[in-house]
């Protein structure tokens, strides 16, 4: 079965309308996997190069700039990424034909109206409890994401973006690296917006990098997104965990470097899953790569055994070992067993916040609510449980309305990469999939606006498939007359 993306082509002037972008078709033709047919179904009329650059740097401040950095305001903060969505819906919303594609794309997006429900939901709560921020706070988001539809389609295309974000991931993966030399978050220097950074993580005596998000934790989120569209080969719209060989070391470097046992495992099950769907010849290539990399990680552990760098490894091996099995391999080589078995252990009670009798079932306490639980002689002051914390904040009617939201998403996304069979939808959906996986162990720390650009790469490369697809069979339909 073909396989479809797109990408931007042409470039027209302003003043003229236009529809969306034009189609390339990625097929099997005489079972030449990955050939390229073009078909431009619509011309795209991107609105030159000031759209171009503003929609540049409006990644660059959704992705890349800490949410830390910005304007504090009472009550509610003006952050470098709601500055940035200002500034983009100001720049659609002033031309009608950019606002009527914008108006378009949101109204067209297939979860639409269960968003209205969830934020429905969380308009209630935030009237209930007094907090406007209840409500803002995902709005905003999903603001973020119909921009991300819009640039997506009208601006960047479809492989500008993931070369973009590919981009990224080599800045943050080498920043990450400079962070763990300097033993500082290099991003707290741009802090404006006191107490949401976390500030320096430390464990077991060793530093934890943080890249731009607020927690150690919240990075290791990000990595799983940047990893998964980092297997795309995207010219071929085929997996291959080595298309970008040195940005994978890198990322991959860089969960190490995070001291997230979660997330460590999960981009361990992400690469494994990748590898399943990868095509036979790509596995073999996969196969000869991994295991030189494991050979010359032995070879560099044995040679500095005993060393700081070599316990470090071996410790964030173990201790992932150890969580999953029960051992205690990680001791020998420095972990504090305590900690974590304390750092694991109070998660296990916070699934029991379902059935609390002091939490009501019906309206949430807010997103302004600070937590904290007294249980069997602990107390607990950490929601590390995203959906655990989605009812604390919101009920069963907000967490069951958001989970509608992302599985009607991840629904849509499985049909189409069964039917489309393409390796990019597939990656897609691993990344999305090991995320909300984590997300047992962790909340979102801000890092929900990741997965949204995932459900804009996914959305706008589908519609324009069905729309090639109809051009195309209309125009059979003429001929055949």
């Amino acid at each position: 079965m073909s396989k479809y993306i797109f990408e931007k082509e042409t470039e027209t002037p302003s003043n003229r309308s236009f529809d969306i972008a034009s189609v390339s078709r990625f097929g099997n033709t005489k079972n030449e996997p990955g050939k390229i047919e073009k078909h431009s179904y619509f011309v795209a009329n991107r609105s030159g190069k000031f759209g171009l650059r503003l929609s540049i740097a409006f990644l660059i401040m959704y992705f890349i700039l800490p949410p830390y950095f910005g304007i504090a305001l009472p009550g509610f903060d003006l952050t470098i990424q709601r500055i940035g969505i200002l500034a983009m819906l100001v720049y659609i919303l002033a031309q009608k034909n950019r606002a009527a594609n914008f108006w378009r794309e949101i109204s067209n997006f297939p979860a639409l109206i269960f968003i209205f429900v969830f934020l429905a939901v969380l308009a209630l709560t935030a009237v209930r409890r007094a907090h406007i921020g209840s409500v803002m706070y995902d709005t905003i988001e999903f603001i973020g994401l119909f921009l991300m539809l819009y640039i997506i389609k009208y601006e960047l295309g479809l492989k500008k973006t993931i070369k973009t974000i590919n981009l990224f991931g080599y800045v943050l993966g080498i920043l990450g690296l400079i962070e763990y030399v300097m033993q500082r978050p290099l991003f707290l220097y741009l802090r404006t917006i006191k107490d949401m950074a976390a500030g320096v993580g430390i464990r077991a005596g060793t530093y934890r990098i943080m890249g731009p998000a607020v927690h150690s934790l919240g990075y290791g989120l990000m990595l799983i997104f940047m990893i998964a569209i980092a297997c795309v080969e995207i010219k071929e719209n085929r997996i291959d965990l080595f298309a970008n060989p040195f940005l994978l070391v890198l990322l991959i470097t860089n969960a190490f470097l995070s001291g997230s046992r979660s997330a460590l495992a999960v981009v361990g099950l992400e690469l494994v899953i990748l590898f399943v769907f990868e095509d036979r010849a790509r596995k073999k290539k996969t196969i000869l790569i991994g295991i030189i990399l494991v050979a010359f990680l032995t070879l560099f552990v044995l040679a500095t055994w005993g060393t700081s760098i070599s316990n470090y490894i071996m410790r964030q091996i173990t201790s992932v070992i150890d969580t999953v099995f029960g051992t205690s391999f990680s001791v020998r080589f420095g972990a504090n067993l305590t900690e974590l078995s304390n750092s694991s252990n109070y998660r296990r009670y916070l699934p029991r916040l379902f059935v609390s009798p002091w939490l009501s079932p019906l309206i949430g306490q807010g997103s302004g609510a600070s937590f904290y639980w007294y249980v069997d002689g602990f107390k607990i002051q950490s929601l590390d449980n995203f959906y655990v914390a989605e009812y604390f904040r919101f009920a069963y009617p907000g967490l069951i309305s958001y989970v509608v939201v992302l599985g009607t998403m991840l629904g849509l996304m499985i049909s189409s990469a069964i039917k489309r069979k393409s390796g990019l939808y597939i990656c897609l959906i691993v990344g999305v999939a090991c995320y909300l996986l984590n997300l047992w162990w962790v909340d979102t720390l801000q890092t929900i606006k990741y997965l949204y650009i995932v459900f804009a790469i996914y959305w706008s490369c589908e519609t324009m498939v069905r729309a090639g697809e109809q051009q195309k069979n209309g125009k059979e339909k003429i001929s055949g007359n």
